[in-house]
């Protein structure tokens, strides 16, 4: 299966740059200088660490304390990395957060499940919450097909979250999060068998919690989205291009829901999407090929650094654990 999406993903990607034509795309991109690039690089990086900041607050709002940042933002980097290569780049690589937060704070399965789901959930009221901003938007531009369009696209999450507080079948809900999140993969759930049967009450208790602990972490969810909104807009001011706050807004969300479709990377599919976004804004396909190309490349650096990461910790852990296993040997007589 991943391989044939990965083909279906690599054909679409080809057959995108060839109607549009790589030199086009190329003189667009080269009309970027040095400090530009570096300036939307520092945008991304900004975006990541607000990601950690909020999982973090998640975790001590649970009880865990301030964890050390670093070993959060390996944990962090090293899932961007697996998410980004499997099927869908927002999810599958949940597990390396789980294995971080087990093997360094000893923090339970079952809890840090919770923190994944808790952090996840707060990304799609994070989403649903631009929507609806964007839907008032089109509405006052008296833009009915784009509010139709979005209300379509909002009502899924909205269902969602409803769906998940309001019936008493969360644990279905679970089990469904864990085939998504292939947590089952898991070796600690394999063998240990941990129960995670608690883990849907513990999810609807922490949005019990007073708006003063559950602030913060929707302050750093619109502040991940704003870096986004700004990348957007300062590449097209860039190339002398004007970008309004809301028209960002918009067009960073149409991007975000394209990453729901799952091929690996979303290759063709995020190349796809630019290009037409960008020209439902008055400016050119080149333009939203370029953007693309930036974007692939900036978020490529960050995959190699989450690559190096698991290599170091997972390599580590796997030497450790052969060693171990070498010296409980008997020796041969």
């Amino acid at each position: 299966m991943f391989s044939v999406s990965l083909i279906v993903g690599v054909f679409l990607t080809v057959w995108i740059y060839q109607h549009i034509g790589l030199k086009g795309v190329l003189l667009r991109f080269s009309d970027l200088l040095l400090w530009q690039m570096a300036a939307l690089f520092i945008l991304t990086f900004f975006k990541i660490i607000f990601w950690i900041i909020r999982w973090r607050i998640v975790l001590r709002t649970m009880g865990f304390g301030n964890l050390p940042f670093r070993k959060l933002a390996a944990a962090r980097l090293g899932e961007f990395a697996v998410s980004y290569l499997t099927p869908g780049i927002y999810w599958g690589g949940e597990g390396v957060r789980i294995f971080v937060l087990k093997k360094f704070f000893n923090i339970s399965l079952s809890k840090g499940v919770v923190s994944i789901i808790l952090d996840r959930l707060f990304d799609i009221i994070g989403f649903c919450l631009f929507i609806f901003i964007g839907i008032i938007i089109f509405f006052l531009e008296r833009n009915l097909n784009a509010v139709l369009f979005l209300a379509i696209l909002v009502s899924l999450p909205v269902f969602l979250l409803f769906f998940i507080f309001k019936f008493p079948g969360l644990e279905r809900i679970l089990n469904f999060l864990i085939k998504i999140f292939r947590l089952e993969k898991l070796e600690y759930v394999r063998r240990n068998g941990e129960n995670l049967r608690g883990i849907g009450h513990s999810v609807t208790v922490f949005f019990e919690r007073p708006l003063s602990q559950l602030g913060p972490i929707m302050v750093f969810t619109a502040l991940s989205f704003f870096a986004s909104v700004c990348q957007v807009m300062l590449f097209l001011s860039f190339l002398r291009e004007s970008c309004s706050l809301f028209s960002g807004m918009v067009m960073r969300i149409l991007i975000v829901v394209a990453g729901f479709v799952p091929l690996p990377a979303n290759l063709g599919v995020l190349e796809g999407t630019n290009t037409l976004v960008f020209q439902w804004f008055h400016s050119t396909a080149e333009t939203g090929l370029s953007f693309s190309l930036l974007t692939r490349l900036i978020d490529f650096s960050f995959v190699i650094l989450g690559i190096l990461i698991l290599f170091y910790y997972l390599g580590g852990h796997l030497f450790n654990k052969i060693n171990g296993k070498n010296h409980s040997e008997p020796a041969c007589k």
